[in-house]
């Protein structure tokens, strides 16, 4: 059984995800609402993350809200 990952922070802008359990893992890819890969953090809808442990983690970026930062 695999335990469930929960993500405690998102950048798409510089490619990181941050697990609860602090982690930092490298978004790989992402992907737009047709299901094809973008480079462009507004647009993409699914991500892909290596862990570090070389397994890969899908993200549902609709399951995230945006936080503008400054």
């Amino acid at each position: 059984m695999v335990a469930a990952l929960d993500v405690a922070f998102l950048q798409l802008s510089h490619g990181l995800v941050i697990l609860d359990d602090g982690r930092v893992c490298e978004i790989t890819q992402m992907f737009d609402r047709f299901g094809d890969e973008t480079e462009d953090p507004s647009q993409a809808m699914a991500a892909v993350a290596r862990l570090p442990s070389g397994n890969w983690l899908s993200i549902d970026l609709s399951m995230f809200e945006h936080q503008e930062t400054h």
